[in-house]
């Protein structure tokens, strides 16, 4: 009977608790000693899941969260190497059978969602649970991780659970046209694309087992980990006086501290030095055109002494750590910023010199970091 019960559950590994419950009972509590199998198989219950997934990112509809791959130990023997869970219409979780180890021992849970296939310098041993990741240009796909440490058959009813978080530092940008200085009657201004130079790409991330969910991201910094994230926009944004999320305006990045360009009104500093430094600064690419219709920044397609689109940089707000799954919004009050050179780029008689700084939530759904935005006039 009991061979014949970790069969049924060998083809179909229900994330229901109830379920799971009601065959360990049967199956696993209720045999005399001289009924069960010398084998290690027969002498154990089978795990089950039960999986949810947290904050959505950006790259969310480039993921499959029906999906998740994990490796699990007790102590230094591996109860499963990188074994890949499919989710069932009717939500429960099937893969390679599991068992949970005997006497009621512990087990530790290493997961990614979607799977691990991205990933380089593996190392998944009993006591070291860490990889390397390259998060290139572009719309990359996000991943999500999930531990269980120190977890057993009776305490958890039999069923492990796994609550993914997403593993990235996010960036999204509201911006608005300071009507103040750019009077809406007198001035269009339209963005293509924003872009955040000198972010490293490539980092080391470990599992840790003082606690479930417990991770650390250590970002290398060689010169060619280096490099630029960009998001040009589905469709050019035509700014006004109030802020507006642009939508497909954000940026996954490594988990790392950021150091600002140093440029300032009164105290220019170029973008090559920046560059060589590692100084990170916002680009965006955009147009500006007067009442009469005249581009005072770029141009119609192709015509003019500008391209069509022409950037302006602006300093990074704060020399700051961004943490896993913080969500920072840039709020950017737009009316100018500074050239390659480090000099004020102004489009209007006044000259601005002065960075304000404002921090606040980024709405999305509800984090389990400190979010955060910067607001910036030129």
């Amino acid at each position: 009977m009991r061979k014949r019960l970790l069969q049924m559950v060998n083809s179909k590994v229900s994330g229901t608790i109830c379920l799971f419950a009601l065959l360990c009972v049967i199956g696993c509590g209720e045999f005399s000693s001289d009924e069960l199998s010398d084998s290690a198989a027969d002498s154990e219950c089978p795990v089950a899941f039960d999986v949810t997934f947290g904050n959505e990112t950006r790259a969310v509809t480039d993921n499959i969260r029906d999906r998740f791959a994990f490796y699990a130990y007790t102590g230094k023997t591996a109860k499963a190497k990188n074994v890949i869970y499919t989710k069932q219409e009717d939500g429960s979780w099937t893969g390679a059978l599991v068992t949970w180890p005997t006497n009621d021992g512990q087990m530790n849970i290493f997961g990614l969602a979607p799977d691990f296939s991205n990933i380089q310098n593996e190392k998944m041993t009993y006591n070291k649970h860490y990889f390397d990741y390259t998060l290139p240009n572009g719309n990359f796909p996000d991943f999500w991780y999930a531990s269980n440490i120190g977890v057993t058959q009776s305490k958890s009813n039999g069923t492990i659970k796994m609550t993914f978080v997403a593993g990235f530092a996010y960036f999204t940008a509201s911006c608005k046209q300071n009507t103040t200085k750019l009077p809406a009657e007198d001035y269009t201004v339209i963005v293509k694309s924003i872009k955040l130079h000198n972010l490293t790409s490539r980092g080391k991330f470990e599992f840790l087992e003082t606690g479930s969910n417990k991770v650390q991201w250590t970002p290398y910094t060689e010169e060619e980990d280096y490099i630029a994230y960009e998001q040009v926009f589905s469709s050019p944004v035509t700014l006004t006086g109030s802020y507006a999320t642009i939508t497909d305006s954000a940026i996954v990045a490594i988990p790392q501290t950021i150091t600002k360009w140093g440029t300032t009104a009164t105290n220019a500093v170029t973008t090559a030095y920046a560059d060589a430094n590692h100084q990170c600064y916002v680009e965006l690419e955009c147009q500006v055109i007067n009442g009469d219709g005249d581009y005072v920044w770029g141009s119609e397609d192709g015509t003019g002494m500008y391209p069509q689109y022409e950037s302006v940089f602006i300093p990074f707000p704060s020399t700051k750590a961004y943490t896993i799954n913080s969500r920072n919004s840039f709020r950017i009050n737009f009316d100018g910023g500074f050239d390659r050179d480090g000099n004020p780029t102004v489009f209007h008689t006044e000259k601005s010199t002065h960075l304000d700084i404002e921090v606040e939530d980024w709405i999305v759904e509800e984090s389990t970091e400190q979010g955060g935005s910067f607001e910036v006039e030129f």
